[in-house]
């Protein structure tokens, strides 16, 4: 009878929560492929400014640029996510992101809006089956809404500036300080799903992996360097 039982409440698990964000992620690392595949193989950036008609900037969130690649923005909230924040605003512009986004891009695939740095090129990623594309975003603390991720100080180093790749042990204090000043892997939810956290890769599939499991030296899943600087 608990086999049975068991063998029937499995889909039912599957269905809940963690299961719908696994597909969420999904869905949405479909629509970076697609958009790379309409744009001559780059990614977006993770936020970038376009001038307005009053002469105000306006902030474009890289969810804006996937959402016509996707049936419904309501893929971008995590039904896990218990947060409702605002959307942000630059000088009183509201910016142009999904109503709610559970989400979190990697600065080394889509990069900030600086000047310096380009948009990176599939041709640029060597394995996009081992590089995370974007991971879940935690909501709770003084993060900045709109910001990405880095595995890296500086997190979004100039082309030839020194960085290198922060430690397990800088992440797990800044995670527990809710602190995203420096290390910014802190505004990755990392245990929302019973200690996991569900992170998409570049070329398309999705792992749900625990924080020690993306930091381990020798398998550099965030970057083995800053793709953006490359020359």
């Amino acid at each position: 009878m608990v086999s049975i039982l068991s063998l029937i409440a499995s889909p039912l698990l599957m269905a809940g929560k963690p299961g719908l964000c696994f597909d969420h992620v999904r869905r949405i690392g479909g629509a970076l492929t697609m958009y790379a595949d309409q744009y001559d193989g780059l990614y977006p950036r993770s936020y970038e400014y376009s001038r307005q008609p009053t002469g105000r900037y306006r902030r474009i969130n890289w969810s804006a640029r996937l959402a016509p690649f996707l049936p419904s923005q309501s893929v971008f909230r995590c039904p896990a996510d218990p947060s409702r924040p605002p959307i942000p605003r630059l000088n009183g512009v509201a910016d142009a992101q999904a109503p709610v986004l559970s989400y979190v891009p990697n600065y080394a695939v889509m990069p900030t809006g600086a000047g310096y740095l380009h948009p990176v090129s599939r041709q640029d990623i060597d394995d996009p089956a081992s590089l995370i594309a974007f991971a879940e975003r935690q909501s709770e603390g003084p993060l900045k809404p709109y910001a990405g991720v880095s595995a890296f100080l500086p997190d979004s180093p100039a082309p030839g500036q020194t960085y290198r790749r922060v430690s397990l042990k800088e992440v797990e204090l800044a995670v527990a300080a809710k602190s995203d000043q420096t290390v910014k892997l802190a505004r990755v939810a990392w245990r929302r799903h019973d200690g996991l956290s569900n992170f998409a890769f570049t070329e398309g599939h999705v792992r749900a992996l625990a924080l020690s499991e993306t930091l381990i030296p020798s398998r550099p899943i965030w970057g083995d360097h800053f793709y953006p600087s490359s020359p």
